[in-house]
């Protein structure tokens, strides 16, 4: 199921929000409702893989880039994009083993998990984000988690100062990233589908585009997840603004504090946890040739066979 985003710059949150809607009433339809119910979440397992953005090393964007990787178990030999390692990596290393749920995934990174990642997903309600170990270094321009000894998500910073991200720091030096992949419980998703009929969260989806609402703009990991994390305060939620927005007018201040108090009535309380994979990789796909070329190249990458490149 292809979901187009109701408008441009809608944000990951957004865009997670109006495939959501989509996929809940494709189920609906399906099971033979006539409105959308999140009944059928109950026996689903959802997985939504955001793609877009321009990048400048493959016409067909990040998802689609080939990899130098062989698949020794397919059929035939083929070329091998990111999607396919993607897809794999949720489909038989992360995803088995979870309950009924919504998996989300971005597919602007390069990712490597082990066979069996060691996931416990024993009483587990709520929000899950993936993270991978990252060395201090990378993450002053990424995403890191500060969590408790229990894993639970007391904070996310994005390119955060040498002392946030230190805090985050575990034992052995290295630092859980933000891997941009995340998963919701029945509960936490039925809660989050339910903000598509409230103002000004509708402006994130083709329902409330269509009624004439203002397009919206929301971040998957710096507006629904931040409001579960446990340090941060309602007060200091409401007058923030995700990383990728930036500065804006007053109209979009009053749209984002708007949103996240209507984020923070429904998904305050919810348990973010975060399960940290310390033998996986994460490399984002930046717009630096250099670095990516590092990614593909360097030792153990994807388990990459040969890699060649050539201009005449």
């Amino acid at each position: 199921l292809a979901v187009e985003d109701p408008e441009v710059h809608v944000g990951s949150g957004g865009a997670t929000l109006n495939a959501l809607l989509v996929a809940a009433e494709h189920l609906s339809a399906r099971a033979g409702f006539t409105v959308v119910t999140s009944d059928v979440l109950h026996s689903a397992w959802i997985l939504i893989l955001h793609m877009g953005r321009d990048f400048p090393f493959d016409d067909c964007g990040r998802a689609f880039t080939c990899l130098p990787v062989e698949n020794p178990q397919a059929p035939v030999e083929a070329v091998v994009c990111n999607l396919d390692c993607l897809l794999d990596i949720m489909s038989h290393r992360l995803g088995p083993g979870s309950p009924p749920g919504v998996w989300v995934c971005s597919t602007d990174m390069l990712l490597s998990v082990p066979p069996d990642p060691g996931i416990s997903w024993d009483g587990f309600r709520g929000a899950r984000g993936i993270a991978l170990p990252g060395s201090m270094a990378y993450a002053r321009s990424h995403g890191v988690y500060l969590t408790d000894s229990e894993g639970f998500v007391l904070d996310i910073y994005y390119q955060g100062t040498e002392a946030e991200i230190q805090r985050c720091a575990r034992p052995d030096g290295r630092v859980p990233l933000v891997s941009g992949v995340v998963f919701f419980s029945v509960e936490t998703a039925e809660r989050l589908l339910a903000t598509h009929v409230s103002p000004p969260l509708d402006a994130c989806t083709y329902l409330g585009l269509d009624s004439g609402a203002r397009p919206g703009q929301l971040s998957l990991f710096f507006d629904i997840l931040l409001c579960m994390a446990r340090n941060v305060q309602r007060e200091d939620f409401l007058v923030g603004r995700p990383p990728e927005m930036g500065q804006g007018d007053a109209d979009v201040a009053g749209y984002l504090h708007g949103a996240r108090a209507e984020l923070w009535r429904q998904l305050r309380g919810q348990p973010l946890t975060v399960a940290y994979v310390p033998d996986g990789s994460y490399s984002y796909m930046t717009n630096s040739a250099s670095e990516f070329l590092h990614s593909l190249t360097s030792p153990g990458a994807l388990g990459a066979q040969v890699i060649h490149s050539q201009v005449e």
